[in-house]
């Protein structure tokens, strides 16, 4: 089965922490992402920008946002 791809805006980029949350494009969910999920990315995160990503489910039991493709800045 192939992965689903999903899209969404970043809302809210904690800088000091190292971690945001993806509002999905549906706007049905907010998606936690962390900086190591960005490490083959070479892009710092800001609110705005717009970001493909699939789910995973965290060790904590929370869904994550997992193997982000495409960041862009929202023009």
């Amino acid at each position: 089965m192939k992965p689903v791809l999903r899209k969404g805006k970043l809302t809210t980029w904690k800088d000091d922490k190292g971690f945001g949350f993806i509002r999905s494009s549906d706007g049905t969910q907010d998606v936690f992402l962390h900086i190591t999920a960005l490490k083959e990315t070479n892009h710092h995160p800001q609110v705005g920008n717009l970001i493909c990503y699939q789910l995973t489910v965290g060790k904590d039991g929370r869904i994550h946002a997992y193997r982000p493709t495409k960041i862009t800045s929202q023009k």
